[in-house]
């Protein structure tokens, strides 16, 4: 993915400056590619998982691809409404969403859940809301970064589903069997540096109400994002980027998702932590912008998780 970074450097003159070093968080995949693992008759016939981990801080994520067969029975559910829907969960309650995501699925709807209620969003998920996909033999990828502030060892779970869409979201309808990956314990940092970033960085992440998610209607510039979220005066929860890309497979869109820190509107270094993920055959040609961002109030909810 070293290309594509530096091809994000020379394209979109996007703020801060990325580094050109081997990145220690990238997606590092299976030695073994699965065929027709999963039951549903959505879900795709061949799936590489992948893992990666920088101290505290984890990737996950997959390479699919559909078959005609596996497409039709995706195409069965577009006709009744439904959209397929992949899904990235911690089992053992240990990790969080943290910071950036990023697909190369067709108009994704990226979606978080603390399911358990312990202030952290084990559940991570992305529905491709759009009716043509997939296209066959095309290679389809998924990744989210996820981090811990506990030193515990556990199990992700990526399981295909499809989702309908109500009560103002794409809701789980059917779900498949589910393919797992363990993670290990993590050499605990020292109070103040990536650990106490966490903390700090995950409470304004969850500690979130009355949340409004902005849908552009052309893509914003850098600039234009800047003077929106002045203008606004609400705290920017999140943000979603596009870019234009070549690939083995032709042009694509790929969209990245992330939330600000306190130094940076569009955290550099998360960036291309998140764009090191996919293949270095995929080649950035333009910077499309900022597609969409939701903004918030931000309440604080006692003191910092895991004190």
């Amino acid at each position: 993915m070293k290309n594509l970074v530096r091809a994000l450097m020379l394209s979109i003159l996007l703020i801060g400056t990325f580094a050109t070093q081997s990145l220690a968080q990238s997606c590092t995949p299976s030695n073994t590619t699965y065929l027709n693992y999963f039951n549903g008759s959505y879900a795709p016939y061949s799936f590489r998982p992948c893992q990666g981990r920088n101290q505290n801080k984890y990737v996950f994520g997959s390479d699919m691809k559909w078959n005609q067969t596996k497409r039709n029975g995706v195409q069965d559910h577009v006709r009744q409404g439904r959209r397929y829907t992949h899904d990235i969960t911690d089992l053992s309650g240990n990790l969080g969403y943290y910071t950036f995501w990023g697909t190369n699925f067709p108009n994704p709807v990226f979606d978080t859940d603390d399911d358990d209620n312990n202030g952290s969003h084990e559940e991570t998920e992305v529905t491709v809301n759009n009716t043509a996909f997939p296209v066959v033999s095309r290679n389809y990828y998924f990744y989210v970064q996820m981090a811990q502030p506990t030193n515990n060892a556990g199990t992700v779970s990526q399981t295909p589903a499809v989702s309908r869409y109500y009560f103002g979201a794409w809701q789980t309808s059917y779900f498949s069997n589910a393919f797992n990956q363990s993670y290990t314990r993590w050499r605990a940092a020292s109070r103040g540096s990536v650990l106490e970033d966490l903390l700090d960085n995950g409470e304004k992440i969850f500690d979130v109400e009355q949340s409004e998610t902005v849908d552009v209607s052309q893509p914003l510039s850098i600039e234009e994002f800047k003077a929106q979220i002045d203008w606004t005066q609400r705290p920017l929860l999140s943000f979603v980027l596009e870019y234009e890309v070549d690939t083995e497979d032709g042009p694509q869109i790929v969209t990245i998702g992330g939330v600000p820190n306190e130094k940076e509107l569009i955290p550099s270094d998360g960036l291309e932590e998140m764009l090191s993920n996919f293949p270095d055959t995929y080649k950035i040609t333009s910077f499309r912008g900022v597609v969409s961002y939701k903004l918030g109030n931000f309440i604080v909810k006692g003191d910092k998780p895991g004190k």
